[in-house]
């Protein structure tokens, strides 16, 4: 005989059901990194800093402007009252466009699938919105601020086309496509950027700073060092090699080299990539049968 099943049995399998949910949608499930602003190797921006065109400051956030401008890091009436956000805010009145952009690798499995953009944004221009961009469809209709100056979460939902490309953006800041008006002291605010798949947006996935930290080092990594060492005949060059803490997205990087010590007007530099799979650089002295003695980072750059 069957037994009949008590109410507190549906209870507990209720739960079950909407614990196995959550953890479904709760997992890596942002394509998105460091949309919370937790990462910024390149410098500190609690100060304002100057904002200019195709740079990066935050973590994978790239700079679009034709406006002058300042950005700043803020830590304080963020929404739900957790994580950072980044204020950009024009200094001069122009027809132009003021944004920061992420680009995406994007996955082959996400060509034809529909994604959601959402973001926490706070601006006093209408102008300011989010937008998608991708290589084959061009830029989609953008979803825009009410210019109020509170904090308002944006949504936008976007299908992707059939066709794949290497060229994915997500943008937020003031643009309509094309020339934007824009007026001296237009500023827009943002955090909590996530892109996921489907129609709906969830609530933003939080990762730890170390894991945010990995995931934002495969495209730019400051390596520091400290080096010494000889080289013992005319023929032979003083060298070490350095290996990235994560490997980078491929062996096509750029490397900048800043030592800010040496002897025997022996300069550090590097020569080559120790190998193709781009895990680290090698160190040679400048000159045969010298020292190389020295300390300071290599910046290593392999955004898209």
């Amino acid at each position: 005989m069957t037994k009949a099943r008590e109410n507190s049995d549906y209870t507990g399998l209720a739960a079950d059901i909407v614990a196995g949910d959550t953890a479904a949608r709760a997992g890596r499930k942002n394509l998105i990194l460091n949309g919370s602003m937790q990462i910024s190797q390149r410098g500190d921006y609690t100060s304002s800093v100057t904002f200019s065109s195709t740079n990066y400051y935050h973590d994978r956030w790239i700079s679009t402007s034709g406006a002058s401008a300042n950005l700043q890091e803020l830590s304080v009436n963020q929404p739900n009252s957790v994580g950072k956000s980044v204020r950009v805010t024009t200094t001069n009145s122009v027809t132009a466009q003021c944004t920061l952009e992420q680009r995406i690798e994007l996955p082959e499995w996400l060509t034809s699938r529909t994604v959601t953009m959402s973001a926490w944004v706070k601006s006093n221009s209408s102008n300011c919105a989010l937008n998608i961009y991708h290589g084959v469809d061009g830029f989609a209709t953008p979803v825009s601020h009410t210019g109020g100056g509170a904090w308002e979460k944006l949504e936008m939902v976007y299908t992707l086309s059939g066709s794949s490309t290497s060229d994915f953006r997500t943008r937020i800041g003031l643009s309509q496509g094309g020339g934007t008006t824009i007026t001296s002291g237009d500023y827009f605010e943002f955090t909590e950027v996530q892109l996921e798949l489907g129609s709906v947006a969830t609530d933003f996935e939080h990762r730890s700073y170390g894991e945010e930290l990995a995931l934002c080092q495969r495209y730019y990594e400051k390596v520091g060092f400290w080096v010494q060492g000889w080289a013992s005949a005319a023929s032979q060059w003083a060298g070490c090699t350095l290996n990235f803490a994560v490997t980078k997205r491929n062996a096509s990087y750029t490397l900048t080299l800043n030592t800010t010590a040496k002897t025997n007007n022996v300069t550090v530099y590097v020569t080559t990539n120790v190998s193709e799979n781009a895990t680290g650089v090698q160190l040679e002295s400048a000159a045969a049968n010298s020292e190389m003695y020295g300390y300071g980072f290599i910046a290593v750059d392999n955004e898209l």
